[in-house]
């Protein structure tokens, strides 16, 4: 969940961190009847729910194409950079 928690809504991780948070005290016996199971069931859906609709192919091609329009901004303002350096010293 820390990892996550940039990219996370604020609602998706705080029902990560309360499932995270319910999962030591499910891993006690005794503890485990202090925990009221409804709501972590409904917390744990949200999540999942969130997390199915998450589409990695589109996350990558967005970054790539990011990408790739930084780099061709930064070659057109080289190249105007350029005309205009040489025009100012007389070479265009």
């Amino acid at each position: 969940m820390k990892h996550a928690r940039r990219r996370l809504p604020r609602r998706i991780y705080r029902q990560g961190m309360r499932l995270a948070e319910a999962q030591h005290l499910l891993a006690h016996p005794k503890l485990r009847l202090t925990v009221e199971h409804d709501p972590l069931q409904r917390a744990a859906r949200e999540v999942i729910k969130h997390l199915k609709s998450i589409d990695l192919a589109d996350r990558r091609r967005g970054r790539l194409l990011d990408i790739v329009a930084t780099m061709a901004f930064s070659l057109i303002v080289v190249a105007i950079l350029l005309v205009v350096v040489l025009r100012w010293r007389g070479f265009v």
